[in-house]
């Protein structure tokens, strides 16, 4: 197997490849890479030869265990032994490397030793299907070029017949059901509620209002720390993420920290639940945000050693959230949920939305580039088609997250909704003529303030004569699918622009990208004002 060595020379770092296999070390340069893991603090273990050891792991709640139970197969213990502290030596992340043991281990098991092909592919049959097929087969490769056994070229054939499922690209649940989750947080933070709730449910708020504006993963959410909040001299608010690196080349490089700038919105939500935390004396010995301390507080059952919120322990609150609040309080029923991972998404839809370009997003997001960007644009369509008729659907104003943290995704453009209303009771006979309606701007200056379109004008009332009453829907409804395909090219100008950007220093481009985001939001505030209109002659004549 390669693995990649860096080598300082005081300010010159030197980088290279090497290949290692099990014949060309022995045991003892394994027992070295073991000690020098372990007087490092990255691994925990009596000695070499136990059969439990711990990795260090800074992004999970507990260190890493990972077993090994083939003691019957001696020298292909030794040689997983030694690929996994190769592994590990070289960056490899502890949870990375716990499931590569595991599909190896089972591997062994199930082919007697890598010494069955028929059971081989028998094993190879079982997996094929499964998403974690793909860890499985690089596992099985990479351990291959590794440890050299007999039928190594009979198993490598045999494996190169079955090929990984096709991974699709993140399925985010249907806009209509997020944002009626939308709605019901914004209620449920505006409502009065018992403080055990309050305290109870605040890492779902957090959640919420967090990673709907700033890209990140629960576990970087979870691992945020106590002291992640700043305020600098010129009064910008700044907070601390805790980012996760996939792989480093070597045992240490495993997190790194990204100061990003916030709202003071944001900054106040915090702020107000770290001081509820501690009046009550909640996780003062964590370094946390979200301490341990506030689960078990809120949990009395609960005992553990955790010092944070764990993945686990944040996903059954937020499936408790969704029957005690969701549907028992709201009623909100028979909507898909949204996973703690999908608000990530989210935000990188309202970074697209905003103008920002490909390079600045991945930044944002904690990585170096974007994988499959033409995705995000498939579920920025979709926004788009949808959320008018959420509006609608609603039929009431509410607080939004646009007004209370502001930039965030959702309530994204309900102040076209809010003028869509407006006019629905209004005395007319005081307004200007117009095809098929009226005009509301009677000031001196018009038609200085006119729209290009009165469709898209926030001053057209639509309300024609009953003999011209379906020749004006058509009218509007032409419009409304103008206004379609105009988004649509905005979204593909889009596209185009950000595969093309390829330094972030690329003013001319970054700008045309943010032209370009505000037109197709532009198009979007008129989708909202035609859209509304159409649906409230439709929904009048049911």
């Amino acid at each position: 197997m390669e693995i990649k060595k860096t080598i300082d020379f005081g300010s010159l770092k030197l980088s290279f490849v090497k290949n290692v296999t099990y014949d060309s070390l022995d045991t003892e340069s394994f027992k070295e890479t073991f000690n020098t893991l372990k007087s490092s603090g990255y691994l925990k273990a009596k000695d070499f030869d136990s059969k439990i050891w711990h990795f260090k792991d800074d992004t999970g709640v507990v260190d890493t265990k990972v077993s090994f139970e083939l003691e019957v197969y001696r020298e292909l213990n030794l040689a997983l032994k030694g690929f996994i502290l190769m592994l590990r030596s070289t960056g490899h992340a502890p949870s990375s490397i716990r499931h590569v043991s595991s599909h190896i281990s089972e591997l062994i098991w199930k082919t007697e030793g890598l010494m069955n092909v028929d059971k081989f592919e028998s094993h190879l049959r079982e997996e094929a299907n499964k998403t974690s097929f793909i860890q499985v087969k690089a596992a099985i490769i990479k351990f291959s070029s590794f440890y050299d056994f007999p039928l190594k070229d009979s198993f490598l054939e045999k494996l190169s017949l079955y090929q990984p499922p096709k991974v699709e690209n993140r399925s985010l649940p249907p806009f209509f059901d997020v944002f009626q989750f939308d709605d019901v947080m914004n209620n449920y933070t505006n409502s009065s509620i018992s403080n055990i709730d309050r305290l109870k449910y605040y890492p779902i708020e957090l959640w919420w209002y967090i990673t709907n504006i700033i890209p990140m993963r629960p576990n970087e959410l979870l691992r945020l720390k106590k002291n992640c909040l700043s305020v600098r001299n010129d009064g910008t608010y700044w907070i601390i993420v805790t980012r996760s690196k996939k792989q480093s080349d070597n045992a240490e490089q495993e997190v790194w920290e990204q100061e990003l700038q916030i709202n003071q919105n944001i900054y106040k939500f915090i702020r107000e639940y770290q001081l509820k935390l501690e009046q009550l004396n909640i996780g003062t010995t964590s370094q946390f945000l979200i301490p341990q301390d506030l689960y078990k507080y809120t949990h009395k059952l609960s005992e553990n050693d955790y010092e944070r919120y764990s993945p686990q322990q944040f996903g059954e609150l937020l499936r408790d959230f969704y029957i005690n609040i969701v549907e028992g309080m709201y009623n909100t029923v028979n909507i898909q949920k949204i996973k703690p991972g999908d608000t990530r998404h989210f935000a990188i839809i309202n970074m697209f939305l905003q103008g920002f370009n490909m390079l600045s997003i991945a930044r944002m997001a904690g990585h170096s580039t974007l994988s499959e960007p033409a995705n995000y644009y498939g579920h920025i369509e979709e926004l788009t088609k949808c959320y008018t008729y959420h509006l609608f659907s609603t039929r009431t104003i509410e607080h939004n997250i646009e007004s209370k943290f502001n930039g965030g995704f959702f309530g994204y453009r309900r102040k076209a909704y809010d003028r869509g209303l407006k006019y629905e009771d209004k005395d007319t006979s005081k307004y200007r003529p117009v095809r098929y309606g009226f005009c509301m701007d009677i000031s001196n200056t018009f038609p200085s303030n006119c729209a290009d379109d009165c469709r898209e004008c926030n001053f057209y009332i639509f309300k024609p004569t009953i003999d011209q009453y379906e020749e004006g829907l058509g009218w509007l409804e032409d419009y409304s699918i103008h206004i379609d395909k105009k988004m649509e090219e905005q979204i593909d100008v889009l596209k185009i622009l950000n595969s093309s950007t390829s330094k972030e220093t690329n003013t001319n481009n970054s700008n045309e990208i943010k032209r370009t985001s505000k037109k197709l939001q532009q198009y979007m505030d008129y989708k909202v004002t035609l859209d509304l209109k159409l649906l409230k002659e439709q929904y009048q004549n049911e």
